[in-house]
């Protein structure tokens, strides 16, 4: 019989990151930060940051090189250049900082310079972007004014679904693949040089005592921060930064323990696994502050009834009901502030989908049209504070 895999992702936020963050020295001071469940900021009288919009992309109505839809994520450049995969038309398109059109190439198509099944793609600091085209099985390189330059098969890497998160260096790639039968991730890192090659690979397995059926996985959250890895947790509130070889060299952590593990359940041929949120791994802003952006269910649920009342047509499961975070960190990732809200996301967005060495944001924002939006974070200590 042919089995099915079905996945309720309930809308957690992935999003990459390339080139921001402390140094490595910074970070290697950090060893392990145990925050407590309320920031050093928590009595504050009003919420110490503001969300400032500067900047859009995307029109209601108008030229069609301004119509967005099916907003994948979006890179940006030094230069304030956004580049915006655009899967409902299989495009590639970049905007100035301004809001100008600079280009747009592709089409729907599995040919050099088409897209189809697009999982991601990353900025190399300088000269290229980097999409991982066909399901992550082919990398395609773009120059940063439109023009297709190679293509290289992941398959040659022992991979053929890999999703990129960042560049340890200009000539070093950091890509992720889901295996099957964990909660976790591979981390892959490939070089560029030559006729590129696979430097090396590890797995970080949450799964714990956790049996996880054949055929299921659960992905976490991973970015590059100057030259660490930094990954998130599937079911603490905790944030690992590792060198290239998996070596952990600090943690942060925060005590709450409302994250919930994804949920499994097989009946059948019918596999499923559910999540029901959890944490993104931090951005740095502007003046060297962190945030973190999470989600999780606002009563206590059991994720493996939940999964399986998924499949329990004649029963289906209430709403889930969730909080938001946005949790504010000093330059020494201790915990400033958190700022709780109803539902999955911030109410002026959806979810993040880049940001710029200036350390500002770029998101999905809650219109009635796909549309970007620029933010820049505005901080300010409460009367009496320091960071």
């Amino acid at each position: 019989m042919k089995k099915f895999i079905l996945a309720a992702t309930f809308g957690f936020l992935f999003f990459l990151c390339t080139g921001c963050g402390a140094s490595p020295e910074q970070i290697e001071t950090l060893s392990v930060v145990n925050n407590p469940h309320d920031g050093l900021w928590q009595d504050a009288d009003e919420v110490p940051f503001r969300f400032v919009l500067e900047q859009t992309w995307g029109v209601e109505d108008g030229p069609d090189e301004h119509l967005l839809s099916r907003i994948r994520e979006i890179q940006v450049d030094d230069d304030g250049n956004i580049y915006i995969l655009n899967n409902g038309a299989g495009e590639l398109s970049s905007f100035n900082a301004q809001g100008g059109h600079r280009w747009t190439v592709g089409r729907i198509g599995e040919g050099p310079g088409e897209f189809h099944r697009v999982s991601s793609m990353i900025y190399d600091g300088s000269e290229h972007i980097f999409i991982f085209n066909q399901s992550g099985s082919r990398i395609d390189r773009f120059t940063l004014e439109g023009e297709y330059v190679d293509s290289h098969s992941t398959e040659r890497f022992g991979h053929s679904s890999l999703r990129g998160v960042g560049m340890l260096n200009a000539e070093t790639i950091v890509a992720k693949d889901s295996p099957s039968g964990i909660f976790g991730i591979e981390i892959v890192i490939i070089s560029m040089k030559a006729d590129w090659n696979l430097v090396t690979s590890y797995i970080i397995d949450q799964s714990g005592d956790l049996d996880i059926p054949a055929g299921l996985s659960s992905s976490l959250d991973v970015n590059v921060m100057d030259g660490f890895i930094v990954n998130s947790h599937l079911s603490k509130y905790l944030f690992e930064f590792r060198d290239s070889t998996g070596t952990v060299h600090s943690r942060v952590t925060r005590d709450i323990d409302k994250l919930v593990r994804p949920g499994t359940h097989v009946n059948g041929g019918l596999r499923v696994i559910a999540l029901f949120g959890g944490m993104n791994t931090p951005i740095r802003l502007a003046d060297t502050y962190y945030v973190a952006t999470g989600f999780w269910p606002a009563d206590h649920i059991d994720p493996d009834e939940r999964a399986a009342r998924l499949t329990d047509r004649s029963s289906p499961p209430e709403r889930v009901e969730y909080e938001s975070t946005i949790d504010l960190y000093n330059s020494k990732f201790e915990l400033l502030y958190s700022w709780t809200t109803p539902d999955i996301s911030h109410e002026d967005f959806r979810s993040i989908k880049g940001w710029d060495r200036e350390g500002k944001i770029y998101v999905a924002m809650n219109t009635d049209f796909p549309q970007i939006g620029r933010f820049r974070v505005e901080v300010t200590p409460p009367r009496n504070q320091t960071r």
